[in-house]
């Protein structure tokens, strides 16, 4: 039966997307795009992602407000917050060039964010400014929300069994598709828990200012 809001969440993978449809049975799905995501929700209300959709127009240290405020909350697993790059890296054909692009602007770029830009060119070409049904979430956050406390690294045995018995409560867990990780599939279903939430109207935000397309530079949990 599918869920009467159509909610979804999403995280990147080696493969492209994992997506997670709020239905039961879970329906999941990979795919390479996020213009496929894009296609494949169309019916949803909500769709939680795990990538930065609004950008600033420059590098500042600490990446956006929203980016400082999630490290604040998230005590202990900070570093699973990257600071999203600026908008005039997406187009950079190597991290040189885009870390040039950014001491420009007195600041540096980590190798992890430049690792991000083809998936967060993707989401930017599929919403061009308008980002409507979708909503920048944060896997840590979320499970955070649901734990009540930071949880383990989600690389370590201890971490993945704690966010499986987190999300068991709540979901039947699907297998994990090929083409992705189990800890990707993991954090694409806690998305789907905080896109119940900002349907209830139960999220909490952090930011909010629009970058210079009006994508609201935003991340809910």
């Amino acid at each position: 039966m599918t869920s009467q809001a159509g909610l979804a969440g999403v995280d990147g993978c080696k493969a492209g997307w994992v997506v997670i449809w709020d239905e039961t049975p879970l329906r999941i799905e990979i795919v390479s795009t996020f213009s496929e995501v894009a296609s494949i929700t169309a019916s949803c209300a909500v769709v939680a992602v795990d990538m930065p959709i609004g950008l600033p127009s420059t590098a500042a240290r600490g990446g956006r407000p929203c980016d400082a405020a999630a490290r604040r909350v998230l005590r202990g697993r900070a570093a699973s917050v990257f600071s999203a790059p600026p908008r005039h890296v997406l187009d950079a054909s190597s991290y040189q060039e885009a870390l040039e692009r950014c001491r420009l602007d007195g600041v540096g770029l980590s190798i992890q964010a430049f690792h991000l830009v083809p998936k967060i060119r993707q989401i930017d070409a599929a919403l061009a400014g308008n980002a409507g049904r979708f909503f920048e979430a944060h896997p840590e956050l979320a499970f955070l929300q649901l734990s009540g406390s930071v949880l383990p690294s989600k690389h370590s045995k201890e971490g993945l069994d704690l966010r499986r018995t987190l999300l068991s409560e709540e979901f039947a867990i699907p297998p994990t598709p090929q083409g992705a990780k189990t800890d990707d599939m993991l954090d694409a279903l806690v998305l789907v828990h905080t896109a119940r939430r900002i349907h209830a109207n139960a999220a909490v935000k952090l930011g909010g200012d629009p970058d210079e397309t009006g994508l609201e530079m935003a991340i809910w949990y």
